[in-house]
This record gives C-alpha cells, structure tokens and sequence, in this order.
C-alpha cells in the first residue's frame, strides 16, 4: 500500500490530478455508452382477456350445475311417478307377467295406471309378441342367447327358443320353468340356497332398488315368482305353477302365450 505521506507534495498533487483526470474519462464514456431500456410490458389487454375468458367459464359452469339440477329434478319426479305404481307392477307380476324390458318409461306408466284384466293382457303380450314376425320376441330370444348371464344354461335355453319357432310350445315350458328358477337364484345370489330363498328374493330386490324403475321391476318379478311357486292343489286349475309343472301334475295345455311370458320374465330378472 502506497504511504501517501512519504509522497512529496508535488508528486502528490500530481496523482490526485491524474487520479481525477481517469474518473472524468470513465465518466464521459459511460454517459457515451447507450444502455438499454426496460420497459415492462403492457398487461392491460392479456388482463383482460383473461378475465373474460374466466367470466365466461364462470357462465358456463352455473349454466351446466343449473342443467343438471334440472335433469335430477326431472329424474326425482320421474321416479316419484314410478313409485306410485309399485302395487301395480306386482298385480302385472301375479296376472302372470313381468314388466317389459324394451318398453319406454312413459309406456309402463300407461301401462300400470290402468292395468287390463288377466286374460285382456294375456291377450294383448300375444299380439304385441306377435307382430311384424314376431320381431319384438326375436330381439328377447336373440339377445338372451347371446347373454353372458345365461351362458350356464344356454345349451338347453337355445333348445327351447328352436322348439318355439317350430311351434313345439308343450316341450319348452318345462325347460323354461327350469331355467327362469337357475337365472333368479343366480341373480339373487342364492344358487346354493334352499327354493324357498330364491322364491322370497324378488321382495328383498324391490326393496333394495335404488332407482323406481328398478324397484316396479322387482315389483313385478316378485308377483311373477309368487304365483309361479304358489302352493295350490294339483287338481285346482292354475295358468302355470311350477311344483304342478315340474313334479308331473300339470296338464299339457300351455300354449304359445305362456312360452312368451317365460321368455320375457327371464330376460327381466337376467338383465
């Protein structure tokens, strides 16, 4: 380090100057050098922009919870609409019928509000069955042929569909019988069970419906199962009973009608 002190006065004098002379230079050059500006953007216009596109998203959303609260409105009412016919889709059950599954919820209302005596709906599933070919059973033979749910009994199920359409209804209600009490404990979960579990199932199922058209469904396979498994005399005349069927009983007077009630009660509980 440089001890000024022992610097005589003219030299020192003469650093100071030189000294100064160097800041000046440096001085000048950097008022000499353009340095460059920052300028921060203008946010404004992206701002709001951005706060549009928030508000729309904003509109959209209340639009879309104001929608789905009117669809789970309409869905509430629909089902309060269902409920209120639960006791006649178990009087369509017990007049040997479920309810239909390609039928439109309108149409089972209709249905239900103002249920046809036992034989007028025996009537009317024959010709509804029976038009344009049969196409609307051909769609339920068809498509419980192909389903997954009945694969254990699709040997003997497609036997049965073969005998209908040959006209050969006496051999399939037995069959029919068979397979809709394997389908309804399987479906109940209460395949190793006694008869009478399954027989009592359909109840449980209705009560534990989450949905109405789920409920009145069971409603219906519940009448349905009850009278099939009624415990009747053999010599008292029933449409179809199952002990009677199965246990040779029954006199051989199905009819075409009564294999098209079968196929549609286990398309309903296989669903």
């Amino acid at each position: 380090m440089i001890d000024l002190s022992k610097i005589p006065r003219d030299e020192n004098a003469e650093a100071l100057a030189r000294f100064a002379e160097a800041m000046r230079e440096i001085t000048q050059s950097a008022q000499r050098v353009a340095m460059p500006r920052f300028e921060l953007p203008n946010l404004a216009p992206v701002s709001a922009q951005w706060a549009e596109a928030f508000r729309q998203v904003l509109e959209v959303g209340r639009a879309m919870s104001s929608f789905t609260e009117r669809i789970a409105s309409s869905m509430r009412e629909t089902d309060r609409a269902i409920l209120e016919h639960q006791d006649a889709a178990y009087r369509l059950g017990r007049c040997g019928w479920t309810l239909p599954m390609r039928m439109s919820i309108p149409s089972v209302i209709d249905l239900l509000r103002d249920l046809p005596a036992e034989s007028d709906l025996d009537e009317a599933f024959g010709a509804i069955y029976a038009e344009k070919r049969q196409r609307r059973l051909r769609e339920v033979t068809d498509e419980l042929c192909r389903r997954k749910s009945l694969e254990y009994w699709r040997p003997l199920l497609g036997e049965c569909v073969a005998s209908y359409y040959a006209k050969r209804y006496l051999i399939t209600i037995p069959s029919l019988v068979s397979i809709f009490e394997g389908t309804l404990a399987m479906t109940t979960n209460t395949f190793l069970a006694k008869p009478s579990r399954a027989i009592s199932s359909p109840r449980n199922k209705r009560a534990a419906g989450q949905w109405g058209l789920d409920v009145i469904l069971w409603a219906s396979i519940q009448g349905f199962t009850e009278r099939l498994f009624e415990n009747v005399p053999s010599w008292e005349p029933r449409p179809l009973n199952r002990h009677r069927i199965l246990h040779g009983r029954d006199e051989q007077r199905w009819a075409r009608v009564d294999a098209i009630r079968l196929f549609t009660a286990i398309d309903a509980v296989a669903r």
